[in-house]
């Protein structure tokens, strides 16, 4: 403690002074967590004593900043503040001040070294088709920030998942594998832990659904034959594999509609192919449905396209568009109910947009034009 004489004589007394001022304690260490420390003003043996406190630091401020005290105990409460500092110690002093003069606390304190964790996403958006995603962990602290990440769900793994950051962001790859993964929405997290905090990071990721080996929604076998309603007129159009024909140089399938050469198709492993349209409509390359499509990301077709009128009267321009795969559905038609139905949407550039619908073993059920009444197909009738 700090103990000085006032140097005055109690109220209406002519002897030897005997009053004093004690401070306790004597010095205020904050050392690297407390923010704040209460000391005591007594005073004894006296009137009443007028005193004041003041400090010579930005950081300290003081709690009340004056009284008076007799034959009594006066506290003061000293706060710091540590925000802004750089890590280092620091000191400063507080002066009790009287009449009868001043006396000084030393304060000291330290701002340690901070390390604080953070992080460039709070999410991953993999949705339908992204592979790979950066992120970066940065220390926005003080120091050496030291972290760790994990995960939980084996189709995303991260790299690398450890390691030490001052000023530098350091970057982790997150990605993911949907092989063998059920067409759906899956969810994972990220964990971060260090000796700056832990941050949790919400990772979403979709299996798109895939349209691959597609021979059997295609039927062509010689006799296939497919009752539709033309639904603008109400007309009854019948469609049916009859032989080959040539068109611009390749020996196609022929699709007889109401007897007349309306159509040629071909297909191998890689997709179906239609060479001739309403009977004069030809196309070089073929226009294609892709054997392997997958839902979000869209197949960009182009070709060109002849109309046909007479030997001396042929018109050429082109078919371009956007063809998107829109997944797997239940489709219900007048030739029955039918499961894991492609679903197709056509945006072509010139056109207006329009869907198809095929079902396995069948072909085409609906194109916004025709729909399917019934059809005998491989000798099996749908109706």
């Amino acid at each position: 403690s700090i103990i000085f004489q006032t140097g005055c004589s109690p109220s209406g007394g002519n002897g030897e002074d005997n009053s004093s001022i004690e401070i306790t304690p004597d010095s205020l260490d904050f050392d690297s967590t407390l923010t704040q420390i209460t000391f005591n003003i007594t005073y004894t043996g006296g009137d009443e004593l007028a005193w004041n406190v003041t400090d010579n630091r930005d950081w300290i401020s003081l709690n009340p900043a004056s009284g008076t005290v007799s034959n009594e105990i006066d506290q003061v409460a000293v706060s710091i503040d540590r925000v802004g500092l750089a890590p280092d110690s620091y000191s400063g002093i507080v002066t009790v001040t009287t009449g009868d003069g001043s006396s000084d606390i030393p304060v000291t304190m330290i701002v340690p070294v901070s390390q604080t964790l953070a992080v460039s996403h709070t999410k991953l958006l993999f949705r339908t088709h992204l592979t790979d995603i950066s992120f970066y962990i940065t220390n926005a602290g003080s120091g050496t920030l030291t972290w760790s990440i994990s995960n939980n769900q084996s189709w995303l793994s991260l790299s690398p998942l450890s390691g030490n950051s001052t000023t530098e962001a350091d970057t982790i790859n997150a990605v993911v594998d949907r092989t063998g993964l059920e067409p759906g929405d899956y969810v994972d997290t990220v964990f971060i832990s260090s000796d700056g905090g832990i941050i949790e990071i919400l990772v979403l990721m979709t299996a798109p659904e895939i349209f691959e080996n597609g021979t059997e929604y295609f039927p062509m076998t010689e006799g296939d034959t497919w009752y539709y309603t033309w639904t603008d007129y109400g007309h009854k159009i019948t469609r049916t594999v009859s032989g080959d024909t040539v068109i611009l140089g390749n020996t196609c399938t022929r699709i007889l509609e109401n007897d007349t050469t309306a159509e040629a198709w071909t297909k191998d492993a890689n997709g179906f192919y239609v060479h001739l349209l309403s009977g004069n409509f030809y196309f070089d390359p073929p226009l294609a449905i892709p054997f392997y499509l997958e839902e979000g990301i869209p197949y960009n077709f182009n070709s060109n396209s002849y109309l046909w009128v007479s030997a001396d009267s042929i018109y050429s321009g082109t078919i371009s568009g956007q063809l998107d795969f829109m997944g797997y559905i239940s489709k219900t038609v007048p030739a029955g109910q039918y499961d894991d139905v492609i679903k197709l949407y056509y945006q072509p550039d010139d056109e207006e947009n329009y869907y198809e619908y095929y079902a396995r073993g069948v072909g085409l059920l609906d194109n916004g034009d025709y729909i399917l009444d019934s059809a005998y197909i491989g000798g099996v009738w749908y109706r």
